[in-house]
C-alpha cells in the first residue's frame, strides 16, 4: 500500500474516532428519500455530502430524475451505499421494479436492509456487474481494489489474459473469487425484470464496453453511465470507443453532466 493511502486511511480512522455521531442528523432527505446518515457506517465525507451539502451522486441523481417515471423497471449496476438506488426506486414507486448491484458485500449487507424496508419492490445483490448483455468465457475478474471504503471500489478484469481494466498496482485489494460475475442478460433472467433503464456506476468494468458490442437488450431505452478514464489503460481514447459502440446500438447522447453521461434510442 501506498504511503498516500495510508494517511488517507489514517486521517478517515482520526474523522470517525475524533467526530462524534451526535453531530449528525439521524437522516438526510435526498431528493425526498430518508437517508439513514448517524451511525452508519460512512466515511466522514460522505456523511458531509449526505447531511450539509446534498451534493452526494448529484450528477446521476439529476439525470436519473429526468428518466424515471412510477412503474419503470430498472437494473443499477453499482450501487454503492444504496443512495442512488434509493432515489431510483423512489422515482419510480411500488408499481416499479429495481435490481442493483454491487461489488463490495459489507455495502450490500448495510444497504440492502434499509433499503428493503423502505422499498420492497428494490432487490439489491452482490457481485462483480458488467454492462453487456453477456459476459465472454474468457473474462476473469482479477483484482477489487476497495481504497475508497464506504464509496465503493474498483474492478479490474482481463479478456484472455490481457488487463483490459487498472489503476495503480500500490492499492488495496480484495480477493474476488468468492462474489458472483453479473451481466444484463443473467440478471434479467434471475429476477424476472425487463428494463427500461440502465444506470451504471461501476468504476473499472464498464471498460468491457469499449473491448465487445454490450448488445443491451431492446426493453432499453435509456442509459445513465458514469465514465472512469482514469481507471482504463488508455484513458480518454477508451472512453470514446465506449460511447462510440453505445452509439452504433442506436443510442444518442442526451445529456452529460461532468462524467455522468445520459443517451436514449
Amino acid at each position: 500500500m501506498s504511503t498516500r493511502h495510508q494517511l488517507l486511511q489514517l486521517r478517515r480512522h482520526l474523522l470517525k474516532t475524533l467526530i462524534p455521531e451526535l453531530i449528525w442528523p439521524e437522516t438526510a432527505t435526498v431528493d425526498g428519500v430518508p437517508i439513514p446518515v448517524r451511525s452508519a457506517p460512512y466515511s466522514f465525507g460522505v456523511k458531509k455530502l449526505l447531511a450539509w451539502s446534498n451534493d452526494y451522486e448529484l450528477p446521476e441523481r439529476t439525470i436519473v430524475r429526468s428518466v424515471l417515471r412510477p412503474g419503470a423497471q430498472v437494473v443499477e449496476l453499482g450501487a454503492s451505499i444504496g443512495v442512488l438506488t434509493a432515489v431510483i426506486s423512489h422515482s419510480v414507486g411500488l408499481t416499479g421494479k429495481v435490481v442493483s448491484v454491487e461489488a463490495d458485500p459489507l455495502l450490500v449487507e448495510y444497504a440492502s436492509g434499509w433499503l428493503k424496508n423502505a422499498f420492497p419492490q428494490t432487490e439489491m445483490v452482490t457481485g462483480f456487474a458488467f454492462p453487456v448483455s453477456r459476459i465472454p468465457t474468457s473474462l476473469t475478474v482479477t483484482k477489487f481494489d476497495n481504497h475508497r471504503g464506504s464509496l465503493g471500489g474498483t474492478v479490474h478484469f482481463s479478456l484472455a489474459g490481457e488487463s483490459t481494466a487498472g489503476a495503480p498496482d500500490d492499492l488495496d485489494r480484495s480477493p474476488p473469487s468468492s462474489r458472483e460475475v453479473w451481466d444484463i442478460e443473467t440478471l434479467c433472467a434471475t429476477f424476472d425484470i425487463r428494463p427500461q433503464v440502465l444506470v451504471v456506476d461501476v468504476e473499472g468494468s464498464e471498460a468491457i464496453v469499449g473491448c465487445q458490442n454490450p448488445y443491451f437488450p431492446e426493453s432499453i431505452h435509456d442509459l445513465v453511465m458514469e465514465l472512469h478514464p482514469w481507471t482504463y489503460p488508455d484513458g480518454e481514447t477508451e472512453a470514446q470507443a465506449i460511447e462510440s459502440r453505445i452509439v452504433s446500438e442506436g443510442f444518442t447522447r442526451v445529456s452529460r453532466i461532468g462524467a455522468t453521461y445520459h443517451w436514449s434510442r
